[in-house]
């Protein structure tokens, strides 16, 4: 069946159904479009897992319920294990490093069960529980599929590349519902500010397209809600540099403590300790974890949310935070499937200082 659909596209390669720039425009957003369904796709099944998981133990009232918390994050992290065992090059292609490559030309071609390996791993790994995000997974999924398809068409080089960056800048703006933020984030990171018409010319309608895409069946309303009822007064301005500065200094020892952390596991590997029971033992830490916080499972956003909205407390805020700056690295490190996450403790100060200068 895939034989006979490139057959066909080669066909209409071959009439040159997409030599001119306005072709290439109607390319960029039907790229986008699918892109967008496949975002949506992977942002429900990750959702739907999470939202089980974090439920689980409210849902059922007896001793079972407890185990199940914890027994389902070492279920994911086995699954996990078993991938990278049996499909280590597969495993080792993921993330936006991978995207960059397959722009700047390292890697031209990326394999498409690369792709579908990837995302259903992604999905797998946030949906039971890996304390890791859901932005690499997105972006390689949209790199992913608009580079395979820029490869059936038989796409210049050039184009090929602008493809790949507009896919994956589509599906960060699909899973954030931000197309803008899918523009600069081809232009800066994919392409590493290699600005010129044609290339934000394909990433606007191909962000664009993937964002109506997600809107039509996400919603209109952004992951996070923020119910800011006044604006800020400019006096204060002072206190987002603070925080900016405050975020710095967090990511500085996080990027130490995330080496630290992968210089040991590496040495663990080394030593020919089975992945399979290393990514078991750390599942078992992330359920023991989440059986007292459940806010630990998964993304975070619906954690993030509950911040915004005054939810949770300044304790379990710190409790958290702890948790996943500790737990991230071990966990990405060790090979679970994901990105790295923010932490909330600063989504917590913003809405308790605007709360302190705009009382209710």
């Amino acid at each position: 069946m895939i034989d006979k659909f490139e057959t066909i596209l080669n066909k209409l390669v071959k009439n040159n159904i997409f030599a001119d720039y306005t072709s290439f425009l109607v390319f960029s957003a039907s790229i986008g479009i699918l892109v967008g369904f496949s975002v949506v796709f992977f942002h429900n099944l990750v959702e739907f897992l999470n939202v089980f998981l974090q439920n689980l133990d409210s849902n059922f009232d007896s001793s079972i319920s407890r185990f199940i918390v914890i027994l389902i994050p070492i279920f994911g992290m086995f699954i996990q294990a078993i991938i990278i065992k049996y499909f280590p090059e597969i495993a080792k292609s993921r993330g936006v490093t991978e995207i960059i490559k397959s722009t700047i030309g390292i890697k031209p071609k990326i394999p498409f069960k690369n792709t579908l390996v990837n995302f259903f791993a992604s999905a797998i790994s946030l949906g039971t529980g890996s304390t890791l995000g859901p932005e690499a997974p997105a972006a390689f999924l949209g790199g992913g599929i608009s580079n395979k398809f820029a490869n059936i068409f038989n796409l210049s080089e050039e184009r090929k590349r602008i493809i790949t960056a507009s896919g994956a800048g589509a599906a960060i703006s699909a899973i954030f519902n931000t197309p803008l933020a899918g523009v600069f984030f081809a232009v800066e990171i994919i392409l590493l500010n290699d600005f010129h018409t044609t290339i934000f010319s394909s990433l606007i309608i191909s962000s664009i397209s993937a964002s109506i895409v997600s809107r039509t069946f996400l919603g209109e309303e952004p992951i996070f809600s923020i119910n800011i009822k006044n604006t800020i007064d400019f006096s204060y301005i002072y206190i987002f540099a603070i925080f900016g500065l405050l975020s710095g200094i967090i990511s500085f020892f996080f990027h130490k403590y995330s080496a630290f952390i992968k210089g040991i596991i590496e040495r663990i590997y080394r030593k020919r300790v089975s992945v399979i029971r290393v990514m078991s033992v750390i599942g078992i830490i992330i359920g023991i974890c989440g059986l007292f916080y459940p806010d630990i499972f998964g993304i975070g956003y619906l954690s993030i949310n509950k911040v915004f909205s005054s939810q949770i407390g300044i304790i379990t805020v710190i409790i958290l935070f702890l948790l996943k700056f500790l737990l991230v690295p071990i966990v990405y490190n060790s090979g679970a499937f994901g990105g790295f996450v923010c932490s909330i403790i600063i989504s917590w100060c913003n809405v308790r200082l605007h709360n302190s200068f705009y009382p209710e």
